[in-house]
Formats: C-alpha cells, structure tokens, sequence
C-alpha cells in the first residue's frame, strides 16, 4: 500500500504541474493577445491621425492656393560624406512631367552670397517623369566639410518652385536642415528647421557667410530670394 500511495502521490503532483502550466501558457497567450490587440489598435489609431493630418495639409494647401508642390527633405546620412534627401509630394494633385535641378555648395559659411553662386558644384539635371503622394524620389549627395548649401529648382509644365536647403552636421554625427521653398514668383510657401539646427549667436541662421535670416522673420507669401 506503501508503494501504491506513492505512486498515487506522484501522479497528482505531475498532474498538478502539467494544469499549472497550461494555465500558465493559458495566461501568457492571453496576454500576448491583448498586447497585440493594443499594438494594433494604437497602429490604426496611428494611421487615422495620419490620415486627418494629410486631409489637414491638403485642404490648407487648396486654401492657400498651392495645391500641389515638390518638397525635399534629409531622411539619413548612412555614411559620414553623403547625405541623403528624400523628395515627395506636398498635397494630392499629381505634378507631371516633373524636372529638377539640383546644386550644391560644401563649406557655403566662408562664401559670400555673390561668389557662391558662380561656384555651386553638382549641378544635375533629372527628368522624373510624375511625382505622385506616397512615390518619393531620393537623391545621395556629399557632405565633405560638415556643411553643404544644397538648391532645388523644380520644373512642371509652366509652373516652379525653388528650394533651398542649409545642412550642418555637429561634433557628434548629427545632422540637420534648415530650408525654405518658393513659387514662381518667389513668394514662400513652406519653411522648416530641425531643432538642434546650429544658429548664430544672435538666434540667427547663416544663409552665406554676408547674408544671415531669422527663422521667425521668414513669412508666408513674403518674397524670398536666396
């Protein structure tokens, strides 16, 4: 009888471990599918803010009477001399037959505006056919001395814009932009700066090494020539 209720023993402590442990998995797997539930929520959640933003951007673009216009913006830097710039669609409507002009200058804070512009380097001509939402274009370009003045001259039918972009990098790798775009008539229509951009020490941002601009001063619809 001794070995018999031993054996019973056993029997109910192996069977006890094995219903805490498929509780435990029970638990554990329902758990994971309320985080997963939560994660997906929060990504849906996510996407309609998106959503609202981009109906947001659209319907002020339609407002102001921009509709559609090209943007280029930093998106990495994978290798300390290159820089990447990723060009999308600001607003809905298509721009076809899209051309782009693109310079750039290494170094532009010892130049004076004059001399700089008779000696951007790079100047590349692309045909990009349309630029459609949610298809960007990227262009790879050096960034040898820790600072590069970079131009955009975009060409769709009879309308264009012009972008200028002032990128810095600091001590620790980082990189950051500072840019302004305009129409045809060179009135601004979008500006923007990373925080962290490298200013002046009177708050001022360094445009060439004889021309500085404050970002508050930059005004839409104001003319701004580079």
């Amino acid at each position: 009888m001794k070995f018999n209720s031993d054996l019973l023993w056993s029997f109910y402590l192996i069977a006890a471990a094995v219903l805490f442990f498929s509780f435990g998995n029970f638990i554990g797997s329902s758990q994971t599918e309320k985080e997963l539930s939560c994660q997906l929520k929060r990504s849906e959640e996510k996407i309609q803010i998106l959503n609202r933003e981009n109906q947001q951007l659209s319907e002020q673009l339609t407002s102001r009477g921009i509709y559609s216009y090209p943007q280029a913006g930093i998106i990495s830097a994978e290798e300390e001399d290159q820089v990447t710039l990723l060009l999308m669609l600001n607003g809905q409507k298509a721009l076809k037959d899209l051309v782009v002009k693109r310079s750039m200058l290494p170094g532009y804070s010892l130049l004076k505006g004059s001399e700089a512009k008779e000696t951007m380097l790079s100047q590349k001509i692309t045909y990009l056919g349309s630029l459609k939402p949610h298809t960007p274009a990227a262009f790879e370009m050096p960034l040898k001395q820790k600072e590069a003045a970079i131009e955009f001259i975009f060409k769709s039918g009879k309308k264009q814009w012009k972008q200028i972009l002032r990128v810095r990098q600091n001590d620790k790798g980082e990189i950051f932009s500072f840019w302004v775009i305009t129409n045809g008539n060179d009135l601004v229509i979008d500006k923007h700066v990373d925080k962290g951009f490298p200013m002046e020490k009177d708050g001022s941002i360094l445009l060439w090494e004889d021309r500085k601009v404050r970002y508050s001063e930059i005004e839409m619809n104001s003319v701004f020539r580079f």
